[in-house]
């Protein structure tokens, strides 16, 4: 499954093409799946890589037909995820126009959950499609308590 990013906050807002027919095949590693990013004007290889959390020479070696100090603007970069972790208790799949915060307040975690679950992945820069683990909740009346007393915070 292809996954897509449009950026919506940094790098920079644009509009995105994501018709899956003209982005070309990518080489599949089969312990990360592929997402893929439309390279804007002023976008540098260095920023990307930071942007996604992902090894800059992971970025490199992964789309070989790419030139990491000459993009073009509307070539399409291949963006190696890792998968949530094994010992995951429930694997949610990104959809669009979701955020930490929505997926958190859906499943009755707080985004700080959200985000110890998820340590490699940039809440700002989610990919329709990609996968994040969800921890196991605790009822909000638990939580309250715990906040008021003052255990375990």
């Amino acid at each position: 499954m292809n996954h897509y990013y449009c950026p919506a906050f940094p790098p920079h807002p644009v509009a995105c093409h994501m018709n899956q027919h003209e982005l070309p095949p990518a080489p599949c590693s089969s312990h990360r799946k592929k997402n893929f990013y439309i390279i804007q004007p002023g976008d540098h290889i260095y920023n990307l890589a930071h942007f996604f959390n992902v090894p800059i020479e992971k970025l490199i070696t992964d789309n070989p037909g790419i030139h990491p100090f000459f993009l073009m603007p509307g070539q399409v970069l291949s963006i190696p995820l890792k998968p949530p972790a094994e010992d995951c208790p429930h694997i949610y799949t990104i959809k669009p126009g979701d955020t930490f915060y929505n997926i958190a307040m859906a499943n009755n975690l707080s985004v700080k959950d959200l985000m110890t679950a998820n340590p490699d992945i940039n809440p700002n820069a989610l990919l329709i499609g990609q996968e994040i683990c969800l921890p196991l909740s605790e009822s909000r009346f638990t939580r309250l308590w715990r906040l008021m007393t003052g255990i375990g915070y």
